[in-house]
């Protein structure tokens, strides 16, 4: 037999739901409305912030390719984020550059230079992509931090005491390796003629002590080519003429490690302040008064540069 329960309706709460649910509709209207309109903002102004929700997007080109804007063969669909994508990048494109360049050439031999670099923050903002790094406390012990930012040993601690006449061992660290670590400690004092009376294992949370670990954040060949490449792709993006930066294209094609064009700026702010809660990425095209055109570039607003694309030009 089937029981059928009837559940009385409160119309005015499912009014009043309803109406909660049209005015969250409105707003998130209204939202995107606005981040459509600062993408279009952006765009005028030849930026990109790497967080958006969306990409921003071209909606015409002054200059047409279908050619790689770095090796000249022709494109075969290959999506290429102009900031790597390790870097949260958002900004991509099929239209700039080949499945070879993208894949066999740059991503890898300059995009693990990149993430390494920048795996430090990458930590610190809990990112799925960044690794784990080795960390220490102020008494030496040695710690392994995940990305989620738990912090645990990297060897289990072993202590041992002798007590009227029984040896206590105590093994303290990640369950799965402490069990192994007590085993073999306990195997070998088995063998000495000791014989095992108790064994327990505690879950014990300790608070995380404060870590520190050394990380170098030098400037190496590979990210003086990162930071052209990425001025070049965004040039390509933006429709504008590849010809003009034949010089810049052809030495990052070729991986040229002399390249050395790059002004590291902004220690200051005197490009521009950040807000405090600012994390963002950002490249900016720029002509000045003389008709030079540059590209100023910021990833994480830690690596703040500009690169001169070329001197004055009629184009």
């Amino acid at each position: 037999m089937h029981r059928v329960y009837y559940v009385p309706l409160n119309l005015c709460t499912h009014i009043q739901t309803v109406m909660k649910r049209l005015i969250r509709r409105k707003y998130r209207k209204l939202a995107k409305d606005k981040q459509k309109k600062k993408r279009e903002r952006n765009r005028s102004l030849g930026t990109h912030l790497g967080f958006h929700n969306k990409s921003s997007h071209r909606t015409s080109k002054t200059y047409v390719s279908k050619q790689c804007c770095f090796c000249g063969e022709s494109l075969d669909n290959s999506d290429e984020h102009i900031i790597p994508q390790s870097l949260n990048g958002r900004l991509h494109s099929r239209e700039i550059i080949c499945s070879e360049c993208n894949s066999e050439k740059f991503g890898t031999v300059l995009e693990p230079v990149t993430k390494s670099l920048f795996n430090p923050i990458l930590l610190a903002l809990k990112f799925d992509n960044a690794k784990s790094v080795h960390s220490e406390d102020p008494d030496g012990i040695k710690y392994l931090v995940s990305k989620d930012g738990n912090a645990s040993l990297v060897k289990p601690e072993l202590t041992e005491v002798n007590r009227e006449g029984q040896t206590y061992i105590s093994v303290r660290g990640v369950k799965k390796n402490a069990i192994k670590y007590f085993e073999k400690n306990a195997v070998d004092l088995l063998k000495k003629g000791h014989k095992l009376i108790e064994f327990s294992i505690d879950g014990i949370t300790e608070p995380s002590p404060p870590l520190s670990f050394e990380s170098k954040f030098e400037i190496s060949p590979e990210i003086i080519l990162q930071l052209n490449k990425i001025a070049v792709e965004f040039y390509a993006y933006s429709g504008l003429n590849l010809n003009l930066i034949k010089h810049i294209s052809e030495r990052v094609n070729v991986l040229d490690k002399e390249l050395n064009n790059v002004i590291f700026c902004n220690w200051s702010g005197e490009i521009r302040e950040t807000k405090p809660e600012e994390i963002s990425h950002i490249i900016v095209l720029r002509r000045n008064k003389e008709g030079a055109l540059f590209c100023y570039i910021e990833l994480f607003n830690v690596v703040c540069a500009y690169i001169k694309l070329y001197d004055n030009c009629d184009d």
